[in-house]
């Protein structure tokens, strides 16, 4: 039984250093096979050899579902096939689509009726979605905090203390939905509580530096 990471890059090399690390954070030193930017645009190379190469008992290792499909029904294939397989997969930022909620709710279990399992299985999806949600939220505020322990003025223009910077365009390459995330501008503002023309200044700069690339 073999963890193995992967890893698709969709905008920048950033992209694949975040990635990288939250792998490495959680399970350490594991195999990595990584798409870059122009792989992932076509056809993700390297996953499908490392899908080759999984057997039942391993564990795959991915940031989010979109990592390795970009439709439905090419991501419903493979979840799928290698459920079938046996191998559990781990969505670090999506927690309830990982394989282990099926297991948990009864999947495969003869004894198991569909509607019990279907209510055993959201609830385990709700479940992980809101730890995980209070989890990141929690990291947030824990950054923030420190960046105005450091003298950071929040919600105010002006000179930005580095770190709420830094913060502040890491969540903006790995959040905002420009770059690939999920979260509108007005939402990761309210949440890091930065002023709206500092926050517009340093995405701009993160567009700027995307369009050199």
């Amino acid at each position: 039984m073999t963890t193995y990471g992967y890893i698709s890059v969709a905008n920048t090399a950033r992209s694949e250093a975040k990635q990288r690390t939250d792998i490495e954070t959680t399970y350490g030193d594991v195999e990595i096979y990584c798409d870059s930017i122009i792989e992932s645009s076509k056809g993700r190379p390297h996953l499908y050899e490392l899908l080759v190469k999984l057997e039942k008992g391993d564990t795959l290792v991915t940031s989010a579902l979109s990592r390795i499909s970009e439709n439905a029904e090419e991501a419903t294939r493979i979840y799928l096939d290698l459920l079938g397989l046996g191998v559990n997969v781990v969505f670090l930022k999506e927690p309830y689509f990982n394989t282990s909620g099926l297991m948990a709710a009864g999947y495969g279990d003869p004894e198991m009726d569909k509607t019990r399992f279907a209510r055993r299985f959201i609830t385990h999806q709700i479940n992980d979605y809101f730890e995980a949600y209070e989890k990141d939220r929690m990291a947030r505020k824990e950054r923030l905090e420190e960046a105005v322990r450091k003298g950071a003025q929040l919600g105010t223009p002006g000179k930005l203390d580095e770190e709420l910077k830094n913060t502040t365009m890491s969540l903006i390459l790995s959040e905002a939905i420009e770059f690939g995330g999920k979260k509108t501008d007005d939402e990761l503002i309210g949440e890091i509580g930065i002023a709206r023309d500092s926050f517009y200044r340093l995405k701009n700069q993160l567009r700027t530096k995307r369009s050199s690339e």
